[in-house]
């Protein structure tokens, strides 16, 4: 009666320990490509058409424009500004946050590139149909 009620301590076996710990360096690779490299995100809306349908996906470099907080998960607050900055080229697609509301995402083409302005108005070019 002594030996039913002794009990043996549980194994865990090499392969289960090997699932595991594959599953964790899975997670961790999602977590860094998505934190540090690419970042997938969703069109909601048929504006950018033909080029960019409603309820298609993009994946988006980060390498291109250079990293901001916003590059980064959760959006800590670690650095100001951007860090390996580059411009955006005029037709570029590009993926902004407004500072005013963080959460949501634009997606927009580039059509004219920023100018600087400093208390001076700038004349527009006209374009003329085709």
């Amino acid at each position: 009666m002594a030996e039913a009620l002794t009990r043996r301590p549980a194994r865990i076996s090499l392969g289960g320990t090997l699932a595991v710990l594959g599953g964790l360096a899975i997670v961790a690779a999602i977590f860094g490509f998505n934190a540090f490299a690419f970042q997938p995100f969703f069109v909601p809306s048929g504006a950018m058409e033909p080029s960019l349908s409603k309820d298609d996906y993009l994946i988006v470099s980060k390498f291109a424009y250079g990293f901001s907080k916003y590059s980064i998960p959760f959006s800590p607050p670690l650095f100001h500004g951007r860090v390996f900055n580059q411009t955006p080229d005029r037709g570029d697609i590009i993926v902004f946050r407004l500072p005013r509301n963080p959460k949501t995402a634009y997606i927009k083409r580039l059509t004219q590139p920023s100018l600087p302005l400093v208390g001076r108005q700038i004349a527009r070019p006209r374009f003329r149909p085709a």
